[in-house]
């Protein structure tokens, strides 16, 4: 299992480093629209990366297939 982890940490971590990183971009617009959308993307983006890793993990653990 906890090779599968690494494999799995290795793309998600990817996708979330080019998302934040996109979305920090959108920080620095004039626009007010421009802002909300960054948060948007930001706190949601890291969200799903700490449920994906963290708590999808744990429940797995306690619940899943063995």
């Amino acid at each position: 299992m906890e090779k599968t982890y690494y494999n799995m940490a290795s793309s998600v971590l990817s996708g979330t480093i080019t998302t934040i990183g996109c979305g920090a971009f959108l920080f620095g617009g004039e626009l007010l629209t421009f802002n909300k959308f960054a948060i948007i993307i930001t706190s949601t983006i890291a969200a799903s990366f700490v449920v994906s890793m963290l708590l999808f993990g744990a429940v797995m653990h306690i619940m899943g297939p063995e």
